[in-house]
């Protein structure tokens, strides 16, 4: 049985420039209502698609990954019509990501995990420069190995376990779209780490830690 997502378009006869993801994590509550809260209020005129609800298996378990094939959708991409529960998942978020500018991924804390609010990208510098005046730490590195790479797609994951925080940011990048990167911009980070949970946590560049690993920044 093939799952169909709820998917949200604001400017449903053009293309939309926009895609906004949440619960790909499913238990990652704080993305998920910042994109119901979006669907209810926003009054742009940018086109945007929003996708509320990835995982809803994960988010019914009230787990990270897909319970259906135990893995997590956000490691699958493009994912296919005939995989898995999760490829299948992201198959068709995959089909709403042609002819986009940007595709912002809305993240936070899963249960038992502690993070610093941060936004990763894979590509992009341009929308990061203008998240910089908004106390954004940012972290900026094309590794394939990282996350999930998009192919040729301006990918970006916003994570905060505060909804108005994430809110705040979504609604900047879509208003600087188009804008100029701003001179002299750098990431505050351009590399992750991942390593196994120690007290060492504490570290001032930790970005986010739960029982078994954590992640630090440089």
């Amino acid at each position: 049985m093939i799952m169909r997502l709820e998917v949200w378009q604001s400017h449903p006869q053009v293309q939309s420039q926009v895609l906004i993801t949440a619960g790909v994590d499913g238990d990652e509550y704080a993305g998920i209502n910042t994109a119901q809260t979006l669907i209810k209020t926003y009054r742009g005129t940018i086109p945007l698609t929003i996708i509320p609800l990835v995982n809803l298996p994960g988010y019914q378990a009230k787990v990270s990954w897909n319970p259906l094939d135990g893995k997590y959708p956000k490691h699958i991409f493009p994912g296919s019509p005939w995989g898995s529960s999760s490829s299948r998942l992201m198959y068709q978020v995959s089909k709403h990501t042609r002819g986009i500018k940007v595709w912002i991924d809305l993240h936070g804390p899963a249960t038992g995990e502690n993070l610093i609010s941060f936004v990763w990208a894979s590509q992009d510098k341009q929308a990061l420069a203008h998240l910089s005046h908004l106390h954004a730490r940012s972290v900026f590195e094309n590794n394939p190995t990282v996350f999930i790479t998009k192919k040729n797609i301006c990918y970006l994951a916003l994570e905060s376990g505060e909804e108005k925080e994430l809110e705040v940011w979504v609604k900047t990048i879509i208003e600087n779209l188009d804008s100029p990167v701003r001179p002299g911009f750098k990431p505050t980070y351009t590399q992750v780490f991942y390593q196994k949970y120690t007290a060492q946590k504490a570290d001032k560049d930790c970005l986010w830690y739960c029982d078994s690993e954590f992640v630090t920044a440089s």
